[in-house]
């Protein structure tokens, strides 16, 4: 019969089973009161991504400690699952989910909490509004642009904004915005991550005020990572 693995305080780190989640408590606190600090006065918020600790009490740690947007991200269903089962009450899944098994278990999520989910193809949007309606939930959608990163991503502003209209069309969604995630090698001076931060974000607030222009509200502007996190949150019209 399966046991909870739940080892005693003091174990030695060899006498542990994997896998096991290890943490230096004064670094964690450190760094999330970083981050709190930096958005505490800011009209940008975080939206802290839980992909790498997985754990959703380290989530609702972060989200206490303030200057939070009071939810997550996700990078598949499975994690979301694992946020909204313990309490997190809002969960964006910054991947596109295009597997029908996994936009119905989406759908299932969207009863229990906010769930956001990032496009960037219409026929995914069309996928995703008919299992919504099958569940009778709503699902927010925000539209991914590719911004350097080479995975996935409308193109251009073109592309956004028709998907955009797409989305808004389709019943059971709610277009909420755009995202868009990027990256710099190796760790970059401060100069170096404002001028790049800068220049590949001046992207989406370009295609938002596409959107915004062609009369669709943008709630959600959702940008930056760990290196331009000081960026980011500088920049006017971004709100995550």
């Amino acid at each position: 019969m399966y046991q909870q693995y739940r080892p005693m305080t003091g174990t030695p780190i060899e006498e542990l089973d994997t896998p096991c989640l290890i943490l230096d408590m004064d670094a964690l606190d450190h760094n999330m009161d970083v981050m709190a600090g930096y958005y505490a006065g800011r009209e940008s918020k975080l939206r802290p991504h839980s992909k790498n600790h997985k754990t959703p009490a380290l989530a609702h740690r972060q989200i206490r400690r303030g200057g939070t947007v009071g939810g997550v991200c996700s990078a598949k269903v499975s994690e979301a699952e694992v946020m909204v089962h313990g309490g997190i009450p809002s969960v964006f899944i910054t991947s596109e989910v295009v597997a029908p098994l996994k936009i119905d278990r989406l759908c299932s999520l969207a009863s229990q909490a906010e769930m956001l989910v990032a496009c960037d193809d219409a026929d995914n949007a069309r996928n995703l509004s008919q299992s919504a309606v099958a569940g009778s939930v709503n699902l927010g959608v925000v539209i991914e642009l590719e911004t350097g990163l080479r995975r996935c991503g409308v193109q251009d502003i073109a592309q956004g904004l028709a998907l955009a209209q797409t989305i808004q069309s389709l019943p059971g969604l709610t277009f909420r915005g755009i995202m868009s995630h990027q990256v710099i090698p190796a760790l970059p001076e401060r100069e170096d991550r404002v001028t790049e931060g800068y220049r590949m974000i001046q992207n989406v607030i370009d295609l938002k005020d596409a959107i915004v222009d062609a009369g669709i509200p943008v709630e959600i502007v959702s940008t930056g990572e760990t290196w331009s996190y000081d960026v980011a949150g500088e920049i006017p019209g971004v709100t995550e």
